[in-house]
């Protein structure tokens, strides 16, 4: 029988590490996580995400409803593992806080880094930087979805030698006017990977619904039966979320992410709350009321970096 106990891991298997934000909102100094290369591997994987942005919520009254937060850009690359240092110095964004008080815009998400010198903890300087992903836009209060201010990712020259690609992240969906229907996000559309944007919320000045999430190539695709429908007049939408584990992804647990539903708005009732986002996405903004209290925004999604050795 062949004996293989005196082989490091990654020689076995690839190294598959999952790191979450962990910081404080609007700083760069704190919760930085690390990742050593592993001995003998011969190639990286590495994935960034951007955060999402928060959506907005609405002023009451005979009002519009409020827009959806854009997702953020989603940035991969492959590389020879020698072109790397033996430490990288990771920090995933946090995504952008929903609007929570009575005409409030939802906040952007924060932006990723992968960086090669721990200085100033550590440095975020341009020629320590090896990978960006700024956070996207949140949801305005008055129809206007977050903008997708990240763009796409940013790659330094230190992988100029690498493969790379980068998809956009996409704008949050407007609310309705005064007396309609907010608008839907999309899932799945070509080009902008597995997550999506927030839906936007319903104006106040009738019954309406929120926006929720098309799902492109037939509703049922994967997990997403039950998500593909408007949020109700004052319902609170939701979004999905597949979590990653340590040892990548497993059965049916495969990289699919959504934006947040939108609230429904009422004006007999409140606004319906926006579902705030999984991973990368928008969260859904919140309805407008007539009568009562608009709906919060939902809090866009925090960034992921992934990292495969072998």
């Amino acid at each position: 029988m062949l004996d293989f106990t005196h082989l490091p891991k990654s020689q076995l298997i690839p190294r598959f590490d999952v790191f979450y934000a962990a910081q404080s909102a609007g700083t760069t100094t704190d919760s930085w996580q690390t990742w050593s290369k592993p001995r003998g591997v011969s190639f990286v994987y590495g994935l960034i995400l951007g955060a999402g942005g928060g959506g907005g919520r609405p002023t009451a009254g005979a009002n519009p409803g409020a827009g959806g937060g854009a997702s953020g850009g989603i940035g991969t690359f492959l590389c020879q593992a020698s072109l790397l240092p033996d430490t990288l110095y990771i920090r995933p964004g946090i995504g952008g806080a929903g609007g929570a008080t009575d005409g409030a815009n939802g906040s952007s998400g924060d932006t990723s880094y992968i960086v090669t010198s721990p200085v100033n903890n550590p440095s975020t300087a341009f020629e320590a930087v090896l990978v960006t992903a700024q956070g996207s836009g949140g949801g305005n209060q008055s129809t206007t979805g977050g903008v997708n201010t990240g763009t796409t990712p940013v790659f330094s020259n230190q992988l100029q030698f690498a493969i790379t690609n980068a998809l956009v992240g996409v704008n949050g969906s407007p609310g309705g006017n005064a007396t309609s229907n907010g608008s839907s996000a999309t899932w799945g559309a070509s080009g902008i990977g597995p997550t999506c944007h927030g839906g936007g919320g319903g104006g106040g000045n009738a019954v309406t619904t929120g926006g929720g999430i098309t799902i492109t190539g037939g509703a049922g695709v994967g997990p997403f039966a039950t998500i593909a429908s408007a949020q109700g007049a004052g319902a609170t939408g939701y979004g999905y979320n597949r979590r990653l584990d340590q040892l990548g992804p497993r059965g049916n647990s495969f990289f699919a992410f959504t934006g947040g539903k939108a609230g429904g708005g009422s004006n007999v009732a409140n606004g319906g709350s926006g579902g705030h986002a999984a991973y990368a996405c928008g969260g859904g903004a919140g309805g407008g009321s007539l009568s009562g209290t608009t709906g919060n925004g939902g809090n866009g999604g925090d960034a992921l970096i992934i990292l495969l050795a072998w």
